[in-house]
């Protein structure tokens, strides 16, 4: 089957702005392979029907909002009545307030964990609204709509706040999810914060386990299978990261700022530093001279 791929300037160019809404009714059995430069969050309004990722198939009814990463081909099959949102995005082109988002439980579960389980294992979404929860939802992406569509002065701005909020609105609602996926992965989750927080600090698997309420196994087990790797080296890429960003601050020795982000012994730290990014601090500390 042909893949169609949408180009960012297939969409937005015409705009002016990195976002579009669009709403979509789906009737049928047609195979529309496809896939996109940009972010596209699902929102389905009513109807039913089959999503597919490769051969992974997944039904979809009201109230279920799922995310499709860029690159990743898919298409709907079987559906009856099928009304949904699409809420297109390029993440690299709006100035989120990464750390903030990143910081409310359910968030880093839907825009990051999920779409990468979506993709490997063919989840199902794990986030379905109803009633109030649900309407609240549709009407925050009908303003964003309406912000596009009507351009008026400052459009721009009201549309990328109104996506922020709606990204905050549906990150809050899987902390009263009752759905079992849902809430392993917000475990994960808070493992996850616990890192990018207290990263210079001396954390052991034990702390992070009793922060899962998991045992060792059960967490390194859903740790690789959503992260590809383990807790423990996860952590030590958060804090390679940080110490990174210092180097090219110059403001610090290379001990000082191993030392500043969890690491005793600097040469420790010049070994997980050169497999991590490829060069010794030293090297690396030199690139923005």
């Amino acid at each position: 089957m042909t893949v169609k791929l949408f180009k960012n300037k297939d969409i937005f160019e015409t705009y002016g702005i990195p976002l579009q809404v669009f709403r979509w009714h789906l009737e049928g059995d047609s195979k529309r392979l496809h896939a996109h430069e940009f972010h596209e969050l699902i929102i389905t309004l009513s109807g039913s029907g089959y999503h597919f990722i490769g051969n992974e198939k997944t039904q979809i009814k009201p109230g279920d909002i799922f995310l499709i990463s860029p690159g990743i081909s898919h298409y709907f099959k079987s559906v009856s009545n099928l009304s949904i949102y699409n809420v297109l995005y390029v993440a690299n082109a709006i100035d989120f307030p990464q750390a903030d988002l990143q910081s409310i439980p359910g968030y880093r579960v839907l825009f990051e964990f999920e779409p990468k389980l979506r993709e490997q294992r063919g989840i199902k979404p794990t986030l379905n609204l109803q009633n109030e929860s649900f309407q609240n939802v549709v009407n925050q992406v009908k303003k964003i709509e309406n912000e596009v569509n009507m351009r008026q002065p400052g459009f721009k701005s009201m549309a990328i706040i109104g996506l922020m909020e709606l990204f905050c609105m549906i990150s809050r609602s899987y902390t009263i999810s009752d759905n079992n996926p849902s809430q392993s992965l917000l475990k994960l989750e808070k493992v996850v914060n616990y890192i990018n927080k207290h990263y210079s600090e001396n954390i052991t698997l034990k702390q992070l386990c009793g922060i899962a309420a998991m045992s060792e196994t059960a967490l390194l087990q859903k740790f690789k299978i959503t992260l590809g790797t383990t807790p423990i080296k996860f952590m030590i890429q958060v804090r390679i990261q940080k110490a990174a960003q210092q180097l090219l601050e110059h403001k610090s020795s290379i001990s000082q700022v191993a030392f500043e982000n969890g690491f005793e012994d600097s040469n420790y730290f010049s070994r997980c530093f050169k497999k991590n990014i490829g060069c010794s601090p030293r090297e690396y500390s030199q690139l923005s001279k």
